[in-house]
């Protein structure tokens, strides 16, 4: 069925961005993010929305809105950050967390600009056509949100387009620079291992935060005064300096079992090692500038770094995330930001209306409901009145 209205829960939501937009803007903006959110279709493109509302429209409109319409979806992603941090706890002095990472949506068209050949780690396919970008997320309070987002382009493309290039760990450090903390307190920044590296953890030491990130095998460390290869060193280490724990990390079945030495890292200095695995011989090594943290607080910090999977997994099947295929460059960018709009969007609801246990699926079928519920009131409204006939016929439409 289509949508016949917005249900108030969802207009209240959607209220503070009429601050930041013109009023055929905020109209647009809100039918293609609640069109994002709404598990009316399985597609999630611009036609698929604007043929998702009974009353409406064309999709010209919001096709114009996406290409040429003069607003800044920046400032409308530092709104919805605005309204969940109205939500969470205003608690200073705690700690938070900081996660990047890279993903990648793959495009059918060959015109798409900025879309490329990249290496696609999830997939049993080497490589994919479509664009990359770099991404932040957060985690206050046991709530993870998205906070910041850039599309890596290729140095070619730049260069033919009179763009600046720069590197993912460069947009990395660009994200970790741009986060704002809603309360004052620590911050720890969780990467894996591509991330590792001067640019980044420069960018994550000029903000007073720590990190943890993961540490390849084939890094060249010092511990104590010899100079190892991360594999080699694994293979050194005997029963007697190995300490069992009772932490199941959620990429794996069975508990960790490791030690802890101090080391050194070229060009970032004196970090503490992890050399955790387990009773297969799975080995996994982990770095961070916290030299007084223990074994299982720094894989438990780690570990948060899987909930950036998890926000790639959801955004991309509930969200629509990777379903857009516009070809300009700002229509891609913009896309990004509105998923992110939208999950922040869902993330306020949850908090709002108490749906703790709610994943982001969960989410998107509750706005479901609440559309249904209004349709079903809508049809009470007017089956009595004078406008009965063209009302129904609206909604029969709609159906």
């Amino acid at each position: 069925m289509k949508i016949v209205k917005v249900p108030a829960e969802v207009e209240e939501a959607f209220a503070p961005f009429r601050e930041v937009m013109s009023r055929p803007q905020f109209r647009h903006f809100m039918r293609l993010v609640l069109g994002l959110i709404l598990p009316c279709s399985k597609k999630k493109t611009v036609q698929a929305i604007a043929e998702g509302y009974a009353e409406g429209r064309d999709r010209s409109c919001l096709s114009r809105f996406l290409e040429r319409s003069p607003w800044k979806v920046e400032k409308a992603l530092n709104r919805a950050l605005g309204i969940l941090h109205q939500q969470l706890p205003k608690k200073s002095g705690r700690l938070s967390y900081l996660i990047l990472d890279d993903s990648a949506n793959e495009k059918t068209g060959r015109k798409i600009e900025g879309a490329g050949w990249f290496h696609d780690t999830m997939n049993l396919k080497r490589h994919i056509f479509g664009h990359n970008y770099v991404m932040s997320l957060a985690q206050v309070s046991g709530v993870c949100f998205p906070v910041g987002v850039r599309l890596y382009l290729k140095e070619q493309f730049c260069l033919e387009h009179g763009m600046t290039f720069k590197t993912k760990n460069e947009l990395a450090a660009e994200l970790i620079a741009a986060y704002r903390p809603r309360c004052a307190g620590r911050v720890i920044v969780v990467f894996d291992g591509w991330y590792l590296n001067e640019t980044v953890v420069a960018a994550v030491v000029k903000r007073g935060w720590h990190w943890v990130s993961r540490l390849k095998s084939n890094r060249r460390v010092k511990i104590g005064d010899l100079f190892w290869i991360v594999r080699d060193f694994i293979e050194t280490l005997g029963e007697a300096e190995l300490r069992e724990t009772d932490f199941i990390p959620r990429s794996h079945e069975l508990p960790i079992i490791g030690c802890l030495r101090r080391g050194w890292l070229r060009k970032i200095g004196e970090v503490v090692m992890v050399f955790g695995g387990n009773q297969n011989g799975e080995w996994q090594t982990f770095a961070s500038d916290l030299l007084n943290w223990s074994l299982e607080g720094l894989m438990r910090v780690y570990d948060r770094r899987w909930e950036i999977e998890c926000c790639f997994r959801e955004s991309k099947q509930h969200l629509g995330l990777g379903e857009s295929q516009a070809r300009l460059l700002r229509c891609a960018v913009i896309h990004l930001h509105m998923v992110m709009i939208a999950w922040i969007l869902l993330a306020a609801l949850k908090l709002k209306h108490g749906l703790v246990n709610a994943t982001i699926g969960d989410l998107c079928r509750w706005v479901g409901k609440q559309v249904e519920r209004d349709q079903i009131a809508f049809i009470r409204k007017y089956a009595a009145s004078k406008k009965a006939p063209k009302k129904l016929e609206l909604l029969l439409v709609a159906a």
